[in-house]
């Protein structure tokens, strides 16, 4: 039977809703776009801020296609941009806020209140008004990567660490890379363990088989 893994490091979860509700409206671009976000983003506060550049790097794409899905995303509802300045006063990449895409509710909201500033004259890509006092000046200094830190918090990690429950299953392959430590190799559980029985950790060269080149022949 299939095993279904849980959430590891360096991986992050897009909503459902997103390709069975929003696809179509987001577009296919749109998507690729909002997902990037969601890469980039602190999975407790929303909040990311990669360059329009690095987005375009990522997806191969151009600044405009960039910035025009962006602008889409903002209308729709997903996603809130607020500019960012660095200590001299020049602009630097955009503040983004992702909300929670389940709530269907608030995204028709900020929908309606875009067509209400179209219908006074402003921009449908203008954000709603949102609060300022979480940012700060960002000096410039070369060398400094475009999104810092390039990976977030995971909410599906407890701040507050458990060990893990020992794997029992009897046809998974354990091991024990440090004193102290047991891995299961088939359902990417650690727990601590004493280490009798287990092979120590350099064995994991020692189990490799090893491959032997192709002979190429005339």
């Amino acid at each position: 039977m299939a095993q279904v893994l849980p959430l590891r490091p360096h991986t992050f979860r897009v909503d459902n809703c997103i390709i069975d509700d929003y696809a179509a409206e987001m577009g296919a671009i749109g998507v690729a776009i909002y997902v990037v976000l969601q890469r980039y983003a602190n999975r407790t506060t929303g909040h990311c801020f990669p360059t329009v550049e690095t987005i375009a790097q990522v997806l191969g794409l151009g600044h405009t296609c960039v910035k025009k899905y962006l602008g889409r995303l903002v209308r729709l509802g997903f996603i809130a941009r607020a500019a960012r300045y660095t200590a001299a006063g020049d602009p630097t990449s955009n503040l983004y806020t992702l909300y929670d895409p389940t709530q269907r509710d608030a995204i028709h909201r900020r929908q309606r209140r875009r067509v209400a500033a179209v219908a006074r004259g402003g921009s449908p890509g203008d954000p709603p008004p949102v609060s300022r006092s979480h940012l700060a000046t960002h000096p410039r200094s070369s060398g400094v990567p475009k999104q810092d830190p390039v990976e977030q918090l995971l909410t599906s990690v407890a701040e507050n660490k458990t060990p893990a429950t020992p794997c029992t299953h009897p046809a998974h392959e354990h091991r024990s890379p440090v004193d102290g430590l047991t891995l299961c190799l088939d359902c990417f559980r650690c727990w601590p363990a004493p280490l009798t029985g287990l092979p120590p950790g350099g064995d994991f060269e020692d189990s490799v088989v090893p491959v032997s080149a192709p002979v190429c022949r005339a």
